[in-house]
């Protein structure tokens, strides 16, 4: 997250900076991302760069919150619609994500673009980070088809479909030619991960 000293920036130094940054990650690999190149592109000293941002990293994440901030905007919308069941909530926020405008905004492009720079990535921390707000979906799931009402136990639930999810979208968006396989893996597996595995009972939490 950005320092407050970033936010104190006059808008034309701030902005200025965060172009830089994208034309950056927008044009390599994240592991080739130079910060030298951002803070001469940017015109600023290598010093005040630390005084923003802890490092690449935070700078990177900074760039593609919006991206974060959509895919769960969808996610809350969709599983409210659906009154909580988990079973059909990722399959419509699938397909809501690539019906919708989301590529419509310059920010989003751009991070669309970053992640097909980026296709071998663990791009699903992304929307499973720390500040993201997967804990704030434990009041909108439906607990009743879950083995375990104990909250702790419904937000990793709520994670493993976030990650299917977003993988399956992560991965749509690089290989956009495959998306009708790519949504019927996704339904594979929110069905196994609904009814499981194995022909033994599950266990009682």
């Amino acid at each position: 997250m950005p320092s407050d000293t970033f936010f104190r920036l006059p808008e034309e130094k701030r902005q200025r900076l965060m172009d830089a940054a994208w034309e950056e990650f927008t044009q390599v690999r994240f592991s080739d991302a130079s910060i030298n190149k951002i803070i001469q592109n940017a015109r600023i000293p290598r010093g005040s760069f630390y005084q923003y941002f802890e490092d690449k990293t935070d700078l990177f994440s900074y760039l593609v919150r919006p991206l974060q901030h959509h895919f769960f905007d969808l996610a809350r919308q969709e599983v409210t619609q659906v009154k909580g069941d988990l079973y059909s909530a990722p399959l419509r926020i699938y397909d809501r994500f690539f019906n919708s405008d989301q590529q419509s905004g310059l920010d989003l492009m751009r991070c669309v673009q970053i992640i097909r720079r980026n296709p071998d990535s663990e791009f699903h921390t992304l929307f499973c980070s720390e500040d993201s707000p997967i804990s704030s979906f434990s009041e909108l799931i439906d607990t009743r088809p879950l083995r375990s009402r104990d909250p702790a136990y419904i937000q990793e639930v709520f994670h493993l479909f976030i990650f299917i999810l977003s993988s399956s979208i992560i991965d749509t968006l690089n290989r956009p030619e495959h998306r009708e396989q790519i949504r019927e893996r996704l339904k594979l597996r929110v069905d196994i991960l609904m009814h499981g595995c194995s022909i033994h009972s599950a266990p009682t939490f």
